[in-house]
């Protein structure tokens, strides 16, 4: 088990809405998950990822959609600076 020295992150109300640790702790971290056996188990890799999540998209073509709401976000984007 890792010793890590955190800093909880509080809002007004004192409600803890953040932890933050050292970058060297988090690489620590990272390499852990990378190396534990349910990461190999589940396979994080591009295509594995592309597996998992195939058919979750029900509409149009992606990548239709995806410039679809860019050129809204652009569009709105213009309308604000024109005011």
């Amino acid at each position: 088990m890792l010793d890590i020295s955190k800093k909880i992150v509080t809002d007004e109300e004192g409600t803890p809405v953040a932890v933050q640790i050292d970058y060297s702790d988090w690489e620590q971290i990272e390499e852990q998950l990378r190396s534990s056996p349910e990461a190999k188990e589940s396979g994080s890799s591009f295509e594995s990822t592309l597996e998992m999540t195939r058919d979750i998209w029900t509409g149009e073509d992606g990548l239709t959609y995806q410039r679809q709401i860019r050129s809204e976000w652009e569009q709105r984007g213009n309308a604000d600076t024109e005011s």
